[in-house]
């Protein structure tokens, strides 16, 4: 069945896929709502969307003085994005796969636009470390957080969702008792 969704909403889904397989927490729809930015089911939406958007217009802005540091390499991550980004929403944008590409190459320019921040505007260096890395943690703890009690956790067995390590010591030995003496007898 064709979707009838726009290719603007389809890229959204596909790149978000990217960063959050769960498109729902805890039954809301995980979507990009800008007017409610800390809306629990909009947050990381937000964050990631504020943040591509940051980056790009970051190397826009300031894409002679990045050509200048980084030379032929910036202008080749350029490039590449331009064309992945081109094929990945001519071919199947609502689909993870085809954004891989393009999203390795964004994060080599949020690294060149990052460091780029960091080098050149020393005299409020302290100042702009603590927000990049402070935007980062939280970016990266969002990330861990919805994408481990979103999805890992919820489809891992029940034997993988121990985690006191005595139990798990003692279902190896209820399930596996011979493995104490395979690894006596290994280890003379």
């Amino acid at each position: 069945m064709i979707s009838k969704a726009s290719l603007f909403q389809k890229c959204l889904t596909g790149i978000s896929t990217y960063f959050f397989q769960p498109q729902y927490f805890n039954d809301n729809i995980l979507s990009l709502d800008l007017n409610n930015f800390f809306k629990a089911s909009s947050v990381l939406s937000n964050i990631i969307f504020t943040f591509i958007i940051f980056i790009l217009t970051f190397s826009v802005a300031f894409c002679r003085q990045l050509f200048k540091k980084y030379k032929f390499i910036y202008f080749a991550n350029i490039i590449f994005i331009i064309v992945y980004t081109v094929f990945s929403c001519w071919w199947q944008p609502d689909f993870r796969k085809y954004w891989i590409s393009t999203m390795f190459a964004f994060w080599f320019l949020a690294f060149f636009v990052l460091n780029f921040i960091i080098d050149e505007f020393k005299n409020i260096r302290p100042l702009s470390k603590a927000i990049i890395y402070s935007y980062l943690f939280l970016f990266a703890a969002l990330l861990f957080y919805f994408n481990f009690a979103g999805f890992l956790y919820p489809n891992a067995t029940n034997q993988f969702k121990k985690f006191d390590i005595i139990k798990i010591f003692e279902y190896n030995r209820i399930v596996m008792p011979n493995v104490e003496k395979k690894v006596e007898y290994y280890s003379r």
